[in-house]
């Protein structure tokens, strides 16, 4: 709202002042979490003549900002404070000097600064309020920004007591977006900087959540962060761009979430636009962690910028952050001449490999390579040859690197060689050169129905065979069923603790196919303080008994093929709505 310094003004500067604090509510207004008072009602005259406190009783609102302006010499003071109105207390306050020449053309640029720093303070004031609550008294909402507090710590324990919180938020409000962003922030966490070696695992789990929050709310920028980081380690590229896109359209202000799309759309081969975002991004956050910088150092690599790209990268703590850098701090020395450097960085990189993915274990020939290859997917094929030919420059390759790498990721099928048959209890399946022949489920029915109807989805009821009617809530499991599968859970525990003592290891993984679907069946049963959760009946079991089969039925063609269980993986959508939805078309027989 405007302060008492807009009186007096010239017409010229209240007219900018007035357009300022208009634009700020629709730049604020783009983060989801903040509600903001329409200019028609903060702009009402009587307000000025209110205390703080009287004012924010008027609103509604838990937090002013006022906006002044004071003309000088030759250019305009602009004054901004963020006050807590109930505590009379100072939360936030800055001041911008504009030269009058230059007041119509720094009104956007202000703008910008302005949202971006105070959606940060807001957030953070309203943890604070969060924290100060009884836990009986938390609603969903400050359930998920305290959930976001330990999503901010970035450790793996950190993701964990935040995904309480978000169980926590959800258990108030089953149908709240942000909490279900909030769980597939920690599982992206995990995916993309912590536990690499269950990256396709966190991948799955992020991008589940998030389609999750997508189907609630379609506006949140964060959520199509996530889908388009997903989509782009998927390699389809071209629902990867378009989430991106969203997420810029959406809020153009967020700076943390401006590095995750600058370093996308430098993937998907365009690295002067990454670039851009990246400036805008340490534009609005000048005080920007040193995270930024793994990302800019990054950029600067693929537009063939070494030295700069070198310097940036060194600024950001070496493999903590993203255990690639390394890798690529060593092709840009390798492509420098420089292959002492090229080769150090190279060892530290391989250390980190052998520590965080192999776990221990020295890694294969060219594994490292090969591992870095699948993880960094460039959608145009010259950035993919600038940056294998860097590595291998830089030491990488010992031998010419495999064909039929274990990182491979699935490539495109040749429409001649697709077949998903089923005879005498057998399901043959054909798929990129490679015959299948395995013991026939109940997933493969759902699964043959799905590509016989490629791209349409298909109600999980119909896939069932049940009226899609919701009925009454019951129980996911009952108190007898829970306790049977929390005791089998112990007795597997405990064979597989006995298996992997003796080094048995073809009993250990036998013991973990059947254990971790019943942790992850037991979980998804079980909410906050250990009660079952109320599901809706028949669609809600329909979903649910659908979604197990189709996961089921994916997981043994992976057992496999991986390569074929992964085209599945990523094609396939479960859900109120199932479909099979490939990249690239293919042409199935059945």
């Amino acid at each position: 709202m405007p302060s008492q310094e807009f009186t007096g003004e010239g017409q010229e500067e209240s007219y900018f002042g007035s357009g300022i604090i208009v634009d700020l509510v629709t730049e604020l207004s783009r983060f989801s979490e903040i509600d903001v008072i329409s200019p028609h009602s903060s702009f009402a005259p009587r307000l000025l003549e209110f205390e703080d406190s009287e004012i924010a009783r008027e609103l509604g609102t838990d937090l002013l900002l006022k906006v002044g302006i004071r003309k000088r010499e030759d250019s305009v003071r602009i004054n901004a404070h963020l006050t807590d109105p109930e505590s009379s207390s100072l939360l936030w306050a800055e001041k911008y000097d504009v030269r009058l020449a230059e007041l119509i053309q720094t009104q956007d640029s202000l703008v910008e600064q302005i949202s971006a720093a105070l959606s940060v303070r807001i957030q953070t004031s309203k943890l604070d309020s969060a924290r100060r609550k009884p836990i009986e008294q938390l609603e969903a909402y400050d359930w998920w920004l305290r959930g976001m507090d330990y999503l901010r710590k970035g450790t793996l324990e950190g993701d964990e007591e935040a995904r309480e919180y978000f169980e926590n938020a959800l258990e108030k409000d089953s149908h709240f977006a942000r909490a279900y962003l909030g769980l597939s922030l920690s599982h992206f966490n995990e995916w993309s900087c912590q536990s690499w070696e269950l990256r396709e695992l966190s991948e799955c789990r992020a991008f589940q959540y998030a389609t999750k929050a997508f189907e609630l709310d379609e506006n949140d920028s964060q959520t199509h962060v996530v889908l388009g980081r997903v989509y782009w380690f998927r390699q389809q590229f071209e629902r990867a761009e378009t989430h991106l896109n969203r997420a810029y359209e959406l809020n153009p202000n967020d700076a943390d979430a401006l590095v995750m799309l600058a370093s996308g759309f430098t993937f998907m081969g365009d690295s002067d636009r990454g670039a851009a975002l990246w400036e805008r991004a340490t534009r609005l956050n000048p005080f920007f962690p040193p995270w930024y910088y793994a990302f800019g150092g990054f950029i600067r690599i693929m537009q063939g910028d070494y030295e700069e790209g070198i310097t940036m990268s060194l600024k950001a703590p070496i493999s903590t952050v993203w255990i690639d850098l390394a890798a690529f701090i060593a092709l840009a020395y390798a492509y420098l001449g420089n292959m002492e450097k090229a080769k150090a960085y190279r060892d530290i990189f391989l250390e980190a490999f052998r520590d965080k993915i192999t776990k221990g274990r020295d890694p294969h020939p060219n594994e490292a390579f090969e591992w870095l290859v699948y993880v960094n997917a460039f959608k145009c094929p010259n950035d993919s040859e600038t940056y294998q030919d860097g590595l291998k420059l830089a030491g990488f390759c010992s031998t010419e690197p495999s064909t039929s790498s274990i990182y491979r990721k699935s490539l495109p099928p040749t429409q001649t060689s697709s077949e998903f048959r089923l005879e005498s209890d057998i399901r043959h399946i054909a798929f990129d050169s490679t015959h299948l022949q395995l013991p026939e489920v109940k997933g493969f029915q759902d699964l043959e129905e799905l590509l016989k109807r490629n791209g349409e989805e298909v109600h999980c009821t119909e896939l069932m065979g049940v009226t899609s009617e919701t009925g009454e809530p019951y129980e996911a499991l009952d108190s007898k069923a829970r306790n049977d599968c929390a005791s089998r859970i112990r007795e597997l525990q405990t064979d597989l603790l006995e298996a992997e003592e003796a080094n048995d290891s073809t009993r250990a993984e036998a013991i973990r196919e059947e254990l971790d679907p019943l942790i992850d069946y037991l979980a998804k049963a079980v909410g906050i303080g250990g009660r079952s959760r109320h599901l809706a009946a028949p669609a809600e079991r329909a979903r649910s008994a659908v979604t197990w089969r189709i996961r089921n039925a994916i997981k043994k063609i992976e057992a496999a093929d991986k390569t074929i269980g992964r085209h599945f993986k990523n094609a396939v959508r479960t859900g109120a709505f199932c479909s099979y939805q490939p990249e690239k078309p293919v042409a199935w027989k059945f």
